[in-house]
């Protein structure tokens, strides 16, 4: 697991001091580990799943989530909850349906319910909205919504990088970013590269990296005269595939696992991680994070810094 996503376990005291509603101080990402090793079966105390006595009174907790690999800590601590038992002293034990006990030390803390969120740039809104307390989402729209004034905060950094730049499978000359430049600086024609959204880190950072290489570029649908780079909006990220299958882009720039999946299924391929661009300003940027309402750490912050101590083991 990435050592950023670690540093959520410096978190825990802060938001154990912070349940009446006190600002939250900034997060202490110092001593860093690699990795959350297993609890030594010496030191671990979990009694069997079947003894534990689960409370039909316990305090409910609401969270959301994308399908997609980088919330992959939800499916690890859902799906393999017999697994976390033996090595980990927080796990969750299947109630049913969305709904799981969440364990630590022999005793349960709440019950968790998961509800997935169509992509990740609605989990902020949805949170506002109320249907649910935690959310797992990018950084970018969560402190977008913060910034427009929605009580929300991030709790925990998830994972860092993960952003690519991807060409067709058959695109024989670009194979790094500076083929990526020469390409687009002798085409004829500009090169059309997709994005999933305008809010995504991969078209802040893509950005970026063009203007510090002077390559001009501008959005599809407006003035692209002398652009080298129109960049297409392709409507979210399931539909950047299929617009490079099909040629509607050249190219296009986004998080994984799209990029995993576009060389998978032959339609493309991998050419540069956005992170090690220039001016190199977004190296080991955050991607993903999780988040909380200011109202669920107030009221429930014992509950909170469990699920999270949870996702960190997972």
């Amino acid at each position: 697991m990435n050592k950023i996503v670690l540093s959520v376990l410096t978190l825990f005291a802060i938001l154990l001091v912070t349940g009446c509603g006190e600002e939250l101080p900034q997060p202490v990402v110092d001593n860093q580990v690699d990795e959350v090793a297993p609890v030594e079966e010496s030191a671990l105390n979990n009694i069997p799943i079947e003894d534990v006595v689960l409370d039909a009174d316990a305090v409910q907790l609401k969270i959301g989530f994308v399908k997609q690999d980088h919330h992959s800590a939800v499916f690890v601590a859902a799906l393999r909850s017999e697994m976390m038992h033996d090595l980990f002293p927080v796990y969750l034990i299947p109630l049913g349906e969305n709904f799981y006990a969440l364990i630590k030390d022999n005793q349960q803390v709440a019950e968790i319910e998961f509800i997935q969120s169509q992509g990740a740039i609605n989990v902020p809104n949805n949170m506002s909205a109320g249907l649910f307390e935690m959310g797992f989402g990018g950084v970018v729209p969560f402190v977008a919504s913060i910034d427009q004034g929605n009580p929300i905060k991030i709790v925990s950094p998830l994972h860092e990088r993960g952003d690519m730049l991807v060409v067709r499978a058959d695109n024989e000359t670009v194979t790094d970013w500076d083929s990526f430049l020469a390409w687009v600086n002798t085409s004829e024609e500009p090169v059309t590269v997709g994005f999933k959204s305008p809010k995504a880190v991969a078209l802040i950072i893509f950005e970026t990296a063009l203007s510090e290489a002077e390559v001009p570029f501008a959005l599809s649908g407006g003035d692209v005269e002398g652009a080298k780079v129109v960049l297409y909006n392709a409507q979210g990220q399931p539909n950047l595939n299929p617009a490079l299958q099909e040629g509607l882009i050249d190219a296009y720039v986004s998080n994984n696992p799209a990029c995993a999946m576009a060389e998978y299924n032959g339609i493309g391929k991998s050419v540069a991680a956005l992170s090690m661009l220039p001016p190199g300003d977004f190296h080991d940027h955050p991607c993903c994070a999780i988040a909380a309402t200011q109202e669920v750490i107030a009221a429930k912050p014992h509950e909170v810094a469990a699920a999270l101590e949870l996702f960190a083991y997972a």
